[in-house]
C-alpha cells in the first residue's frame, strides 16, 4: 500500500490493523516482559472471537496479528485463526516457537500466514535461556524456525536488545542469516502494564544505541530510519501516531485500546459492538491529540528527531501528553547520527524498527 493510500486510511480512521491478544498465558518467564501476570482469567471464547472478527471485517480491518502470551497455549487457536482466514484477513503470528511440532508446523502452513515471528534472545542457549528462565527454550525456538522454514513459511527472527544480549547483536544477525530468515532488532524495553519498572534495568544505554543505529552493516539504508523534519512548524497537525487511528489492540478479555503499550480503554466487545467502540468519545479524544498539545515536547529542541511514543510517556512517566524518557534518549542518538553523517531529511512520524527485507 502506498504512503498516500495509508494517509487516506488514517484520515478516515479505518481500523486497518489489529493486534489480537488471544491469551496472556505463557510457558516462558522472560525477565523483560511487560505483562504483569501470566494468568489469563476470563478469556473470550472461540465463538466470541469469531463474532468479533465478523465485526472487524465489516469495519474494514484487513491485517491481523495473533499474539499473547503464547498463542499456541490456546487449544482453539487454529479454530480462531482458520476463521480469520475464512473471512479473508491477512494474518501474522507472534510465538516463542517452543510448542511448534511437525504437526503444528503443518497446521500453521495451512493457515498461510504472511509471517510468523519468533523471539530469539541470544546467540546461544546460555543467553537465551537466562532471559526466558526456561532451560531448553533456545533449542526449541530455533527448532521451530527450521520446521517453519522447511515448509516455505515466511519467518522473522526478532530480538529485543537489552543489557544481557546487546554485545551479541552481530552474532544474532549472523545466526539469522545462517537460518536464511529475516531478522528484526528492537531496542525498546517497556515498563510493565501495571506500572512496574523493574524491566527498565535491562534497557541499553545511549552509547550502545548510538553504536547500533550507526552500524550501516545492519541495513544499507539504516540512516534512512532516522529521518527528521526540516521545519518543526510542520508538526503542528501531526497526530501522535497510528495507534487508535488505523490500528488497535484487543485484549484476551475483549478490551479495546490503541496499542499494546497505550492501554487507554476504548470499550469492551462483550458490552458493545466494535463499531460503537471505534467511534467512541475515548477513541476520538486520542485521535484529536496533535503535536502542539504536547506541552513539553512541542518546545523541545530535539522534537525534529523524536519518535515519541504516547504509550511509553503514559506508562513510564504518567502523562499521556508529556515526554517519554526513552524516546528522549533515542532522539539524542538520532540527532548525533545525523549531525555526523547526513543532511536533514523529510518528514517521518513513526518509529521504524531495524529490520531486514
Amino acid at each position: 500500500m502506498s504512503i498516500s493510500a495509508l494517509d487516506k486510511v488514517r484520515d478516515r480512521n479505518i481500523p486497518l490493523n489489529a493486534l489480537i491478544e488471544l491469551t496472556h498465558r505463557c510457558n516462558l518467564r522472560c525477565c523483560h516482559c511487560y505483562l504483569p501476570s501470566k494468568d489469563s482469567p476470563g478469556e473470550l471464547s472461540a465463538g466470541q472471537f469469531k463474532e468479533f472478527l465478523d465485526q472487524m471485517a465489516d469495519a474494514g480491518t484487513l491485517f491481523i496479528t495473533f499474539s499473547g502470551g503464547e498463542v499456541l497455549l490456546r487449544d482453539d487457536f487454529f479454530e480462531i485463526a482458520a476463521y480469520a482466514r475464512k473471512r479473508h484477513f491477512s494474518i501474522r503470528i507472534f510465538t516463542n516457537g517452543t510448542l511448534v511440532s511437525e504437526e503444528l508446523a503443518d497446521e500453521i502452513k495451512d493457515l498461510n500466514p504472511y509471517a510468523v515471528e519468533i523471539s530469539v534472545y541470544g546467540k546461544d542457549s546460555k543467553t537465551h535461556d537466562s532471559i526466558t528462565k526456561v532451560s531448553g527454550s533456545f533449542h526449541k525456538s530455533i527448532g521451530a524456525i527450521k520446521l517453519l522454514k522447511q515448509r516455505g513459511i515466511e519467518v522473522v527472527m526478532k530480538t529485543p536488545l537489552m543489557t544481557q544480549n546487546v554485545a551479541q547483536y552481530k552474532e544474532i544477525i549472523s545466526m539469522a542469516n545462517r537460518l536464511e530468515v529475516k531478522y528484526e532488532l528492537n531496542t525498546i524495553i517497556s515498563p510493565g502494564l501495571d506500572g512496574s519498572c523493574e524491566q527498565l534495568s535491562y534497557r541499553i544505554g545511549e552509547l550502545e544505541l548510538s553504536e547500533i543505529f550507526s552500524d550501516t552493516s545492519l541495513n544499507p539504508d539504516i540512516i534512512e530510519k532516522h529521518e527528521v523534519i526540516d521545519a518543526p512548524e510542520k508538526r503542528e497537525d501531526i497526530p501522535m501516531c497510528a495507534a487508535g487511528r488505523s490500528s488497535f489492540v484487543v485484549s484476551p478479555v475483549g478490551e479495546i485500546s490503541p496499542c499494546a503499550v497505550l492501554r487507554v480503554p476504548f470499550g469492551d466487545v462483550k458490552k458493545q459492538p466494535f463499531s460503537e467502540i471505534w467511534n467512541s468519545p475515548a477513541a476520538g479524544k486520542i485521535r484529536a491529540t496533535k503535536f502542539t498539545d504536547l506541552r513539553t515536547c512541542s518546545q523541545c529542541e530535539l522534537s525534529a528527531y523524536c519518535t515519541r511514543c504516547p504509550g511509553m510517556a503514559l506508562i513510564e512517566d504518567g502523562d499521556l501528553l508529556g515526554p517519554a524518557r526513552f524516546c528522549y534518549e533515542m532522539a539524542r542518538v538520532s540527532k548525533s547520527i545525523h549531525e555526523r553523517n547526513t543532511p536533514r531529511r523529510k518528514v517521518s512520524t513513526e518509529y521504524k524498527r531495524l529490520e531486514t527485507g
